[in-house]
């Protein structure tokens, strides 16, 4: 199956004609049995919350437009009562560059799971969101509206619901359609959906946990898979098979292939990132370098894991490729441009789950959430930023 072959007609079938909500009355939403009353922005970013009921953070850099906590909640924000303004704190600055951000939406969804992996489609279109039950929930953007507006920023049923896996699914990929998602499983299974269909198209069966999925931004009908059996897989989804794997010697906890495909970022269980060629048509990998992550002295000098690699947008693609950022669980990041390390983040706190960071939009700054319940920006590059560490 090719999957540049693929039509998008079904797009154009998509109602997304939300009717005002009305004014919900306070009084009785108090008194719903299930609900619980609106909590306080201060409650929001102060970290009373427990890091397993925040596991997600995805925030907007137009502070107006959306900021989502992630939370498990009983029910959506009555969006209609108007926006909840989050508390912002500035560090070791005179001004605060988001002094008007606001909480718009919460959106339930399930009961008694945590989210572990968010992710917007190329398009903007939808919201992808998986869970440690293994069920995989597409939300549909409302486009065209704003909650100023009185309307959702996502709608607040599930546009597609995926349930085929027996474990958690810990990783998305979405080809550059759109109209394709593959989701990793711990229950070492890699699902391929289409987004119009609640049955998968394609399963690939690995020997061990996935960790990591990645879709080859030029050729669609490749992607790549690491596992923790130490090995990088190569899929092809048009004959449904693997057609390469290269060993890496230790756990596989992150990859990433760069905007332009021509390399493939592999984050491992110490700390380091193998940069492998992609040659052949993106199907001959051979290590070309390490990027060390890890602290020069102190107790986790010996290296910890690596959560993410992420790279500039699209709009940035110029540059893209010369821009890394590499999360790991030793409470950093590091910014890598041209493979040398230029910037390190600090402050937030990231010792056990898995949290990525991610460049914004406009690539202008650096976005985390915590496992103290808050969420931090740094500006890209700025003189406040944490120097390196000496040498």
């Amino acid at each position: 199956m090719n999957l540049s072959d693929s039509d998008d007609e079904f797009f154009d079938a998509i109602d997304d004609s939300i009717p005002p909500p009305p004014t919900p009355d306070l009084n009785s939403l108090q008194s719903t049995k299930g609900s619980t009353s609106l909590r306080p922005a201060k409650e929001l970013s102060t970290g009373s919350l427990k890091s397993s009921e925040l596991l997600f953070t995805d925030l907007c850099t137009n502070s107006t437009q959306l900021c989502e906590s992630g939370r498990v909640g009983e029910r959506m924000l009555p969006y209609a009562v108007g926006l909840v303004a989050v508390e912002v704190r500035a560090n070791k600055k005179d001004y605060r560059e988001f002094e008007g951000l606001k909480l718009a939406q919460e959106v339930f969804c399930c009961r008694d799971c945590s989210v572990l992996r968010t992710k917007f489609s190329p398009d903007g279109r939808f919201l992808s969101v998986s869970c440690d039950s293994g069920v995989v929930y597409l939300y549909e953007v409302t486009r065209g509206r704003s909650a100023e507006q009185g309307f959702p920023l996502l709608k607040p049923q599930p546009y597609q619901t995926f349930q085929e896996h027996t474990g958690p699914v810990v990783d998305l990929a979405w080809e550059h359609s759109s109209t394709y998602i593959l989701s990793a499983g711990l229950d070492a299974l890699v699902l391929l959906w289409r987004v119009d269909s609640p049955a998968y198209l394609f399963r690939f069966p690995h020997p061990a946990s996935v960790t990591s999925v990645s879709f080859h931004p030029l050729i669609p009908s490749l992607f790549a898979t690491g596992s923790l059996d130490s090995n990088v897989r190569l899929w092809s989804t048009q004959d449904q098979r693997e057609v390469q794997y290269y060993p890496c010697g230790e756990s596989i906890t992150a990859l990433a292939y760069s905007p332009k495909g021509q390399e493939l970022y592999v984050g491992v269980r110490l700390g380091e990132v193998l940069v492998l060629g992609a040659e052949g048509q993106g199907q001959v990998m051979k290590e070309v370098k390490r990027l060390r992550c890890r602290n020069r002295r102190g107790f986790k000098s010996g290296g910890r894991k690596v959560t993410g690699i992420e790279f500039f947008e699209e709009s940035c693609r110029e540059f893209a490729d010369d821009n890394c950022l590499i999360s790991t669980n030793d409470s950093r990041a590091r910014l890598f441009v041209n493979q040398e390390m230029t910037q390190k983040y600090k402050g937030h706190k990231s010792e056990e789950h898995t949290i990525r960071l991610s460049f914004s939009h406009n690539s202008l700054h650096v976005l985390s959430g915590s496992e103290n319940g808050t969420v931090y920006i740094w500006n890209l590059h700025n003189s406040y930023v944490p120097n390196i560490n000496p040498k």
